[in-house]
């Protein structure tokens, strides 16, 4: 990965350098380190590089890199809060007519659910 990323950059090619990144989970390198700040880093470098427009692929992908860190650093409250704030965007959109894309969507957002249930339980 890093190869065709330094490939993408030296075309200046943002697409590919960005889309590369969040596509692939690549921010999960850095969790495999428990470097939660890292990859949350790598996901907000790959935002700001990107041009703001209509939710698109690659906000899809930050999002769910998003949901994914909330989760992984134990806060099930701030992961549903952003889905609960984003899926409204996410459906207006119109890339959950994708079956892949809904399917890994749904999958995100059941598993923020799971996980505050979880907490809510546990802290009963």
């Amino acid at each position: 990965m890093p190869a065709l990323l330094q490939q993408a950059r030296d075309r200046g090619d943002r697409y590919a350098e960005v889309t590369l990144q969040l596509t692939t989970g690549y921010y999960g390198k850095y969790l495999i380190e428990d470097d939660a700040d890292g990859a949350e880093a790598n996901v907000l470098r790959c935002l700001s590089i990107w041009p703001v427009s209509d939710f698109d692929v690659q906000q899809l992908y930050a999002f769910q890199a998003f949901v994914d860190l909330d989760l992984y650093r134990g806060r099930p409250d701030s992961a549903w809060r952003r889905v609960e704030q984003t899926w409204p965007a996410l459906r207006r959109s119109g890339l959950l007519r994708l079956t892949l894309l809904e399917t890994f969507s749904r999958a995100m957002r059941a598993r923020a659910a799971v996980a505050l249930a979880g907490a809510v339980h546990t802290s009963e």
